[in-house]
């Protein structure tokens, strides 16, 4: 950046304009791809947690049910 100050003067104005168009452009890109990455985590954490949940409610209702381990492609 101090850099893109320094050359201001010698290349110009638009130069400088299109140096921080680009500047902005990658670290809008890099955001976008470390929320994509992010949300990919929390489904893959939530997806996990929802299942464990789900096991542990299958083996509470186990000996009101009487088949303990079923589940719908047993039957």
């Amino acid at each position: 950046m101090a850099l893109a100050f320094y050359m201001a003067p010698r290349l110009g104005f638009f130069t400088l304009l299109r140096f921080f168009d680009e500047l902005c452009e990658r670290i809008y890109m890099m955001f976008s791809i470390a929320c994509q990455l992010l949300q990919r985590l929390f489904v893959l954490v939530a997806r996990s947690s929802f299942l464990r949940i789900l096991d542990s409610i299958e083996i509470l209702l186990a000996p009101i049910s009487g088949c303990r381990g079923a589940n719908a492609l047993d039957i």
